[in-house]
């Protein structure tokens, strides 16, 4: 607020890599729903900045928000890493080492340790909810 800023919050939802090959298992469709459904009740109700526009895309996340930040002409990034070990990176990938190699903005990255409760009440939820505003 004090420097006037948009705030766009954005989730991507990724296919599973594994439905090509499940094809008679996997329901895509579903699951997309399924993941709609979790973010538009679960994650769009916590974004209380006024104003800010609350964007949910498929496809690939590191293309998608390479897209929407060059669209959008956004002068900053902010994105969770989940601090995943070298293996896992090198077997799912880095969806953050990607924009940092590409990404035409100022990336910072803040680690995801745990999901704070939901429950407002909770003096510790209150204060981080505080530092992030």
């Amino acid at each position: 607020q004090a420097f006037d800023a948009a705030l766009r919050v954005m989730h991507v939802i990724e296919p599973l890599p594994f439905a090509a090959e499940l094809r008679g298992f996997v329901d895509q469709p579903a699951y997309i729903e399924a993941a709609t459904l979790v973010v538009e009740t679960t994650l769009w109700p916590r974004v209380r900045f006024p104003g800010a526009e609350c964007v949910l895309r498929h496809g690939w996340a590191q293309r998608a928000i390479e897209f929407e930040a060059a669209r959008w002409g956004a002068d900053l990034l902010v994105v969770g890493s989940h601090g995943r070990s070298w293996f896992d990176r090198t077997v799912l990938g880095s969806v953050t080492q990607g924009l940092l190699n590409d990404l035409p903005a100022s990336l910072l990255v803040v680690p995801i340790r745990t999901v704070a409760p939901l429950d407002a009440s909770d003096s510790e939820t209150r204060n981080t909810e505080a530092a992030v505003r």
